[in-house]
């Protein structure tokens, strides 16, 4: 599951299980974990959001994220 956030917000308990209200950006359902990093990491943003996904029992913060890509393309690159 990926979802936005504000920066310097956290994930409450139960956010990735809840859906959207009122055009609020909710969780979005990815089948693989190295594509929905990949969205978070291209995604042009304007705003101050960024992205949290949340794989089996672990939440994984922007930071780790982050990191994560850059060890990734440190490999293909």
């Amino acid at each position: 599951m990926l979802v936005w956030l504000k920066e310097g917000l956290e994930p409450r308990s139960g956010l990735f299980e809840s859906k959207p209200e009122r055009g609020d950006l909710g969780p979005v359902c990815w089948l693989r974990f190295d594509l929905a990093l990949l969205f978070a990491m291209h995604d042009p943003r304007t705003d101050e959001r960024v992205p949290w996904i949340k794989t089996g029992g672990r939440v994984i913060r922007p930071s780790a994220l982050r990191a994560m890509f850059m060890a990734d393309e440190g490999r293909l690159g």
